[in-house]
C-alpha cells in the first residue's frame, strides 16, 4: 500500500519529502528502503512515537530529531532522514 503513495505521487529518488502527522514512520521508513537520496522530514506529537521511529530509522549517521513548541506549549517532534 505505501508503494502505491509514493508511485501515485510520482515520488523519485532525490526528491524531498515532508510527512506530515507521520505517526509510526511507516511511509518515511518505506521511502528510506527504496529511495537512497529522498531527504525525508517527518513530524508528530508522541512520545512515544519518538522512540520507536528513532530505533526503525535506517539512516541513523544521517538523521537528526529536534523538539519544537507549538503555540499552546505542545511538544512536536521534528525528524530529518
Amino acid at each position: 500500500m505505501l508503494q502505491i503513495y509514493c508511485e501515485k505521487s510520482q515520488l523519485q529518488d532525490g526528491h524531498t519529502v515532508l510527512d506530515g502527522g507521520c505517526g509510526w514512520g511507516s511511509l518515511s521508513l518505506c521511502i528510506t528502503h527504496k529511495y537512497n537520496n529522498c531527504k525525508i522530514t517527518g513530524i508528530w506529537n508522541s512520545v512515544t512515537q519518538k522512540h520507536i521511529l528513532k530505533s526503525n530509522a535506517s539512516k541513523p549517521s544521517k538523521q537528526t530529531l529536534s523538539k519544537l513548541y507549538n503555540s499552546r506549549d505542545k511538544q512536536i517532534y521534528l525528524l530529518k532522514m
